[in-house]
């Protein structure tokens, strides 16, 4: 008897742990860096809208390998990034710039050590090879914050 409760335990959880991930999945199917926006509250920040974005966060650390996944998609790598640091840092060093909006109509911002533009348009992006420098910090970094 005692053997067949351990199995429906473990038949439940991983259940549960499998339709989490089915959620994450399908979230992160969803996700586009269109989902940062800046707005103006003083001084000019970076928000994300609410949705997508708010449910990952929520789901927190369980979501990190699905997003790890998609740091270099330029179409999701920027609000992954933003995703996971406000996952795993009780804050992040975020920045907006207008210095060459005149020039070229581009907004820069940074998030964490990562920097990306947004268009006239409001598409975002970056470099693949940006992207890709972040992938190897997360790299670290999960690392780092799991083995304490």
């Amino acid at each position: 008897m005692r053997r067949l409760k351990t199995l429906i335990f473990f038949l439940l959880l991983s259940t549960a742990v499998f339709a989490q991930n089915s959620t994450v999945d399908l979230l992160i199917r969803d996700l586009s860096n269109n989902e940062l926006r800046g707005e103006c509250h003083y001084s000019w920040v970076l928000k994300a809208k609410p949705g997508v974005v708010d449910l990952l966060i929520h789901i927190g650390k369980p979501a990190t390998q699905q997003l790890f996944n998609v740091l270099t998609s330029k179409d999701k790598g920027i609000v992954a990034h933003y995703i996971l640091s406000k996952i795993w840092f009780k804050s992040v060093y975020t920045y907006a710039s207008f210095e060459s909006f005149e020039e070229d109509k581009t907004l820069k911002y940074q998030i964490g050590s990562l920097t990306f533009y947004e268009n006239e348009a409001g598409l975002k992006f970056t470099n693949i090879g940006d992207l890709e420098k972040i992938k190897d910090e997360w790299t670290g970094i999960i690392a780092n914050k799991s083995s304490h």
